[in-house]
């Protein structure tokens, strides 16, 4: 894609996130609660867009690893919803939008979307590549950590013992570890501008609702 393009697309998304998150975290905050968090999947599925618009190269590589982490991603949440094993016993809202075997379908394209984006701004750092990924991974475990408090009363996922288990967050690092060394062990090109504002927006999104 040509820089000028490119350049375009990375300042449309940054307005257009910034915005919409700025607006949601308003928005959640007021008696207009329901109306806000009933456009959570097409934020998640817009967020993830950007993000993708923003590689330096789209390649079918790139994109046969996205739909091999989000396939994972999501087969270890369908089975976490239906045993109570991996994650703990807990079960899907409404939220997130539409939903097959209780797990809905947005959380595939979160798992790809979290660990790309944290691949891709630790796979330029010059560091020992194991300690890439054990960094890359502690962030969608991070932003996991931040959305815990928040789950219920956004009706994301409710935990059965209405406590998190530690085991939940034990697999996400474990998922977030395969994931992220999948991408960066690779020869994937993971350049994106894109991906550190994304993460940032959704640290910044979920510590404001945190402190509402």
């Amino acid at each position: 894609m040509k820089n000028g393009n490119l350049e375009k697309i990375f300042r449309t998304c940054l307005i257009a996130m910034v915005t919409i998150h700025f607006f949601g975290v308003l928005g959640i905050s007021s008696n207009s609660k329901e109306l806000f968090l009933s456009t959570t999947p097409f934020v998640l599925l817009l967020s993830t867009i950007c993000l993708f618009l923003n590689f330096q190269r789209i390649s079918k590589y790139l994109v046969s690893l996205l739909l091999i982490c989000a396939a994972i991603g999501y087969s270890a949440e369908v089975i976490g919803v239906q045993t109570g094993y991996l994650f703990g016993n807990y079960y899907y809202g409404e939220t997130l939008g539409l939903k097959v075997y209780g797990v809905p379908l947005t959380i595939a394209v979160n798992w790809a979307s979290l660990c790309i984006a944290s691949a891709s701004i630790m796979h330029r750092v010059k560091l020992y590549r194991p300690l890439q990924i054990i960094i890359a991974t502690s962030i969608p475990v991070v932003i996991d950590i931040m959305m815990e408090p928040l789950c219920s009363k956004l009706d994301f996922w409710h935990w059965t013992s209405g406590q998190v288990p530690v085991l939940n967050y034990l697999t996400w690092f474990v998922f977030s570890l395969l994931f992220c060394a999948i991408y960066i062990v690779s020869k994937v090109e993971l350049r994106n501008r894109f991906a550190k504002y994304y993460l940032l927006i959704q640290i910044t999104f979920f510590g404001l609702l945190n402190l509402l």
